[in-house]
């Protein structure tokens, strides 16, 4: 890696943010996957739900 940025010219200090920013953008997504799960899964009342349910409920728009 580290001669990859010595060729392209691409800064260390770029590269930490985009680092950075990519794994706040990660945290976000899994914390709205997580509270739309919850949320639907507060719902059910004790049913068992599928995988298909819970990839419906994470892709469903608000």
């Amino acid at each position: 890696m580290p001669d990859l940025l010595q060729v392209t010219g691409v800064s260390k200090q770029y590269v930490s943010v985009k680092q950075v920013l990519c794994a706040l953008l990660g945290c976000y997504l899994i914390r709205v996957a997580a509270g739309r799960l919850f949320k639907a899964g507060m719902v059910m009342y004790g049913k068992e739900p599928s995988i298909k349910d819970m990839v419906r409920w994470v892709c469903k728009p608000e």
